[in-house]
């Protein structure tokens, strides 16, 4: 057919900066902080829209979307300006992070536009491994900065993203190229997308250590209006990573009858590379009383031996053009990493050691509740619009073959498994101009 000439053209104009970025050693894209890190499966599962900053975590579905290469239908309508400014909230058993996030958005002209954010996270965490081997309870300050530039040509969307975070023992930056292409008179976005990454770790207390990690991920996303209600769409990710993918504060448990506690601890040893992949499939239905209904279905799998699903379930109901509340239920449960395990036999006792939750068998159910207003629908001054969004979710997991050992007076081994439960709030608020 005709497009697909146009279509393989354009993709290669987007996609040639990639190859040539090949040798870019200099580069170094973030994850998250390390004593965060969880597994792919369970970071990409998050209804957080990105796990990488808090600024993705507290701007607007639609505005996040505008900003990465969306893969929904239709098209956000452009703006001239727009800033937003949110507040998050994010609490679980041991951790919490919260802190403001600024992004600031602006056209210019009918094909370029650019946007900028930046964010500012305070972190304490008091897990047992932390008060281990960093000496009592992690406190730092994580600032991000990220700058994305945009162009529209026709039917064809082109981006280019650039992000540099710091921390008090981690740094790197981000690189993200993303082509889309709307098809068959807008029924039909493809989505093409490359991100790479590279980051340096270090532990403090030990001036000595020092770990690096690179990270390539690659999406193709296709989405299809089958009708004027149903919007269906797929998405499937190939993600890898080499290089040290443990946890500088994470330690394991092994069996050890000279201590009191009839248990010692080592630091985890995971493999140097990962590699995994998932398929995304989702189904949206426009509802005749102004609402909408969605279904969404992600499987996963690595080479660590995790596989996991992922159901969620959301319903937007509008009450007119001003007011709308959106509600979610999500169930997500995955098997363990291959070398998991809650206690070891002995020390060494396997080349590769991890006590990760997050690589842990478990199963977790939640929901959550937004609510989004539109005000000043009239101009003041130079402000053309506002918006208001808050919303809150709790989450809790459910572990198979992970225990507390914060309980005292009990057993080694027989200590309840281990529950978590997380609780996110956001407010944000967005002006155009």
């Amino acid at each position: 057919m005709s497009f697909l000439p146009l279509l393989t053209r354009r993709a290669l104009v987007v996609m040639l900066p990639v190859l040539l970025l090949e040798g870019c050693s200099h580069l170094r894209l973030p994850t998250v902080r390390p004593y965060e890190r969880t597994s792919l499966a369970a970071s990409h599962a998050r209804l957080a829209p990105s796990p990488l900053a808090l600024a993705a975590v507290v701007r607007s579905q639609a505005w996040s979307e505008a900003a990465h290469g969306a893969t929904q239908l239709p098209s956000p309508p452009r703006l001239e300006a727009q800033a937003e400014l949110g507040y998050a909230y994010d609490n679980n058993d041991t951790r919490t992070v919260q802190g403001p996030a600024l992004l600031v958005r602006r056209d210019f002209g009918r094909h370029y536009s650019a946007s900028a954010e930046v964010s500012h996270e305070q972190v304490n965490d008091d897990s047992v491994d932390l008060l281990t081997l960093a000496g009592g309870p992690y406190h730092e300050t994580r600032t991000r900065y990220a700058f994305d530039l945009g162009l529209r040509d026709g039917k064809s969307r082109y981006g280019v993203g650039y992000a540099r975070h710091s921390a008090d023992d981690a740094e790197g930056n981000t690189l993200r190229l993303v082509f889309s292409e709307s098809l068959f008179g807008d029924l039909t976005r493809f989505t093409l997308a490359h991100e790479r990454s590279k980051e340096r770790y270090t532990r403090r207390g030990d001036a000595s250590f020092t770990g690096d990690a690179t990270r390539r991920s690659y999406q193709l996303a296709v989405s299809h209006l089958l009708t004027p209600h149903l919007l269906l769409g797929a998405t499937f990710e190939a993600d890898s990573a080499a290089g040290y993918l443990a946890d500088p504060y994470r330690t394991v448990r092994y069996r050890d009858v000279a201590t009191a506690d009839g248990y010692a601890r080592q630091p985890e040893q995971l493999p140097t590379l990962r590699s995994s992949d998932a398929l995304a499939l989702r189904a949206h239905y426009t509802l005749p009383w102004q609402a909408i209904a969605g279904l969404d279905y992600r499987y996963f799998k690595d080479n660590w031996g995790i596989h996991a699903h992922t159901t969620r379930a959301t319903y937007v109901h509008y009450f007119g053009d001003a007011l709308s509340v959106d509600a979610n239920l999500r169930h997500y449960r995955q098997d363990r990493a291959y070398f998991q395990q809650d206690l070891y036999r002995q020390r060494n006792a396997q080349e590769f050691l991890s006590r990760d939750p997050a690589l842990a068998q478990f199963s977790s159910l939640g929901g959550g509740l937004g609510v989004t207003w539109h005000f000043l629908r009239s101009r003041l001054g130079f402000v053309t619009g506002s918006t208001l969004h808050a919303s809150i979710e709790h989450h809790r997991r459910r572990y198979d073959d992970y225990h507390d050992a914060s309980r005292l007076g009990l057993a080694l081994g027989s200590e309840p498994l281990y529950q978590s439960n997380t609780t996110l709030l956001q407010v944000s608020v967005s002006a155009s101009f």
